[in-house]
């Protein structure tokens, strides 16, 4: 393996993507509006089916836009690290000088 690069702001553009892939889930129209079952008769057994099946829609939209927003921490928290480590790495690196890893035999890293 020769290396790698990572494009930060592709890891960037991918986490904005994926949050506001759950906000618009979240502020999607069909959430505004449920299905009224209480002008049904209690004892409906499709009021009841309704109900069980709009609870079971938004317990769906929770899990779908929490594991979303994860996805996007996620890719936010690798570009952070990639940034970190890069400003280590060039810290180092700018702190050693040349001529003095030379000196101590160290003459692979130039």
């Amino acid at each position: 393996m020769n290396g790698f690069s990572v494009d930060l702001g592709e890891l960037d553009a991918a986490g904005r993507q994926f949050r506001g892939l759950a906000d618009d889930v979240r502020g999607h129209v069909a959430w505004k509006f449920g299905v009224d079952t209480e002008r049904w008769p209690d004892d409906d057994p499709l009021r009841a089916a309704v109900d069980v099946y709009q609870r079971s829609l938004i317990a769906a939209r929770d899990r779908l836009c929490a594991r979303t927003d994860r996805v996007a921490a996620l890719l936010q928290e690798t570009a952070d690290n990639y940034r970190r480590l890069d400003d280590v790495v060039a810290q180092r690196l700018s702190s050693v000088r040349a001529g003095d890893a030379l000196d101590r035999g160290n003459s692979g890293l130039v």
